[in-house]
């Protein structure tokens, strides 16, 4: 939703949604990366570290771009080279989404079957046991029922 917060990959800075298009793709890039695979459409745009320069900064390629053997930058800083990219064609609605500032934004999948959980024992509070009869206590010390006498209508 347009002015939702996001939290960069840097899990300092806070990114604005500053727009979101649904668009149907003819296609889209499958990367996988040691244990972790995504899919995206070609334009997508990936981070990779600079080669061949004294420059640290990341680059932007284009999903599209990318070969088996190219190096990306994942969360927490690391290096890991695609072990698979693969274009798969597929009509699929997408959602590109613009952040501002334009900064990188690590990507969470669930896992494709994801075991399920319902988390800790919810805590049991100890209740008395209610016993019928309890609210009588005590009737037999005071007869209210007893009247002088006999009433007749």
């Amino acid at each position: 939703m347009r002015g939702s917060l996001v939290v960069a990959a840097d899990g300092i800075t806070v990114l604005e949604v500053k727009d979101i298009e649904k668009y149907f793709a003819n296609e889209i890039m499958e990367l996988e990366a040691g244990d972790f695979k995504m899919k995206v459409t070609p334009s997508h745009r990936v981070l990779a570290p600079s080669q061949g320069t004294t420059d640290v900064s990341p680059v932007e390629i284009r999903a599209e771009k990318l070969q088996v053997g190219d190096h990306v930058l994942c969360s927490g800083g690391s290096v890991k080279k695609l072990t698979q990219v693969a274009k798969l064609p597929v009509q699929v609605e997408v959602l590109a989404i613009t952040f501002y500032p334009d900064e990188a934004v690590a990507v969470f999948l669930p896992p494709t079957e994801p075991i399920l959980t319902k988390g800790h024992f919810p805590v049991r509070i100890r209740r008395p046991t209610r016993r019928s009869g309890m609210n009588k206590r005590g009737w037999g010390k005071h007869d209210f029922h007893k009247t002088e006498g006999d009433y007749v209508d």
